[in-house]
């Protein structure tokens, strides 16, 4: 499990810690991720979730090598090895936005699929210049049920529909622009002004937060996993994966008649 972690000043730091592969998430990633949260939220002596990346990635998402692999071996049918997916990766979702704690994004590289779905069940989120942000599903013939809603409250609902149905990257300034984060700042100064952030934030009432917290959260729509589980066992999806291994074009079989850009 790439995770590292470490409590400062009343503040629990959870780093990805797997660069080389871009901080994606396995199973082992995602509950671990979860477990954490719901340990922090159980302790009085924290008030305040940070979470960050290594490297050049915040999180890019879901571990689809590791997918493919399990798939690949036919010990489990496929929509099983989505089911434990879902179920992790909601499992880590709700967690955060079910936490009394305030969980603060400390976006440093790229935010992709899971990475940004961190980012909008996070409380607060604070990004380096050089992120950059993408709901990349629909290119591997995913789809992703948790994101949508809770994106269009973010950036309203014609931008959501560009990012997910484009899987267009969109930079750090842009993403400042439209309420996708908080604040931009340097790269270099990321972790300083995370830090600086997280003061600010622990001079107001813990109690007051989490209250403030339960209410912003209560109209958020339910996690559809059902929807999940049929979306990412679909055909496309597991073309959408075999493509991505083999680092090759999907050739989708939902589309009838000729293929884009030839017969």
């Amino acid at each position: 499990m790439h995770i590292d972690r470490h409590v400062e000043d009343g503040a629990l730091w959870l780093t990805l810690s797997n660069p080389d592969k871009m901080n994606c998430l396995g199973l082992a990633e995602y509950n671990g991720l979860a477990d954490a949260v719901i340990e922090a939220s159980a302790d009085d002596t924290l008030d305040v979730i940070a979470i960050t990346g290594s490297g050049r990635a915040f999180c890019t998402g879901g571990n689809l090598k590791e997918i493919q692999s399990e798939q690949a071996k036919g010990e489990l049918p496929g929509k099983v090895i989505i089911q434990r997916f879902a179920d992790a990766s909601l499992r880590l979702f709700q967690a955060i936005e079910s936490s009394s704690k305030t969980v603060v994004a400390v976006v440093n590289g790229y935010c992709h699929a899971g990475g940004l779905s961190i980012v909008l069940s996070s409380d607060v989120s604070i990004a380096s210049d050089r992120a950059d942000f993408c709901v990349p599903e629909a290119k591997v013939g995913l789809a992703d049920p948790y994101a949508p809603l809770r994106l269009a409250r973010a950036v309203g609902l014609p931008r959501a529909r560009w990012m997910m149905y484009t899987a267009e990257r969109i930079p750090a300034a842009q993403a400042f622009e439209i309420s996708l984060v908080n604040r931009v700042v340097p790269h270099e100064t990321l972790i300083e002004e995370a830090r600086s952030l997280i003061g600010v934030l622990q001079r107001t009432s813990p109690t007051s937060r989490a209250i403030y917290k339960k209410c912003l959260n209560s109209d958020l729509p339910a996690f559809s996993r059902d929807i999940m589980i049929s979306a990412n066992a679909s055909p496309d999806a597991l073309e959408g994966l075999r493509a991505f291994v083999e680092r090759r074009e999907p050739i989708w079989p939902s589309r009838q008649g000729p293929r884009i850009g030839g017969a």
